[in-house]
């Protein structure tokens, strides 16, 4: 049995507490028959936790620590995450790749400490522009998808995610071809398939994702999809989870 399409919504830094529970009070009422995700800011993710828990919503963190504790200011750990019923974290995005200066070491040790506290590690990864258009895509992706799989056993039976999100699509507001999401997206299930020797793990896609390309997109081989700014409003938020689950939603 294929697993349920995903989406997750990455607020980033966005989003008041007044302005989140007005989206939560337009959203809330609606079930959904995909896994659906919001990710919002850290400190937000306790008042989201009370308002989903009886709802068919699951929470996301943005970000993670590969410590459980220690001289780490500013940060919090998987297992503290794991206190307040976040089920998944996205672990390298582009933007702590590039602003902050993450390595694929890092990005690996974030994705196994999240398993450890049973939480599913989102990975991101992509290519910038520059890498691109030096034809280095595919050589790219196979770096920063091995740099995590490689510290896992073959036998690993929980889940690892990945979304692959080309840098020079994301905020531009152009999506990548779906020749070629579905060339990169069968490229990282090649690699998994040979690493793991039975394991379904879901490859998203995220990039300029919106309400306008979402169909083109979910009709591809994507298991869901990471969404950014496209996702802060209720209206829209909701017209692609339906796009992608592939039916209406219902009360």
């Amino acid at each position: 049995m294929s697993p349920k399409k995903l989406f997750i919504a990455n607020w980033k830094l966005n989003h008041s507490f007044d302005s989140a529970s007005k989206f939560l009070d337009a959203v809330l009422p609606y079930y959904f028959t995909c896994d659906v995700a919001i990710a919002p800011v850290a400190l937000m993710l306790d008042f989201m936790s009370k308002r989903i828990k009886k709802s068919s919503l699951k929470l996301c963190a943005q970000d993670v620590f590969y410590e459980q504790k220690g001289a780490f200011t500013g940060e919090y750990s998987a297992w503290q995450l794991k206190e307040l019923d976040v089920s998944f974290s996205i672990v390298g995005h582009s933007e702590r790749r590039k602003l902050f200066f993450e390595t694929d070491e890092i990005v690996a040790k974030k994705a196994q400490a999240c398993l450890k506290a049973f939480i599913t590690p989102v990975i991101c990864v992509g290519e910038s522009l520059a890498e691109r258009e030096a034809f280095k895509t595919q050589e790219v992706i196979t770096k920063q998808v091995r740099a995590v799989i490689d510290i896992f056993p073959s036998s690993l039976d929980q889940e690892l995610i990945f979304a692959y999100e080309p840098l020079w699509a994301i905020g531009s507001g152009k999506s990548a071809s779906l020749a070629d999401i579905e060339e990169i997206l069968g490229l990282i299930r090649k690699i998994l398939s040979d690493h793991f020797v039975a394991n379904e793990n879901r490859i998203l896609y995220g990039g300029s994702v919106s309400p306008e390309n979402i169909d083109e997109i979910s009709v591809s081989d994507v298991d869901g999809v990471l969404v950014g700014g496209a996702s802060l409003q209720a209206e829209s938020f909701l017209a692609m989870v339906e796009k992608l689950q592939g039916e209406k939603l219902r009360k």
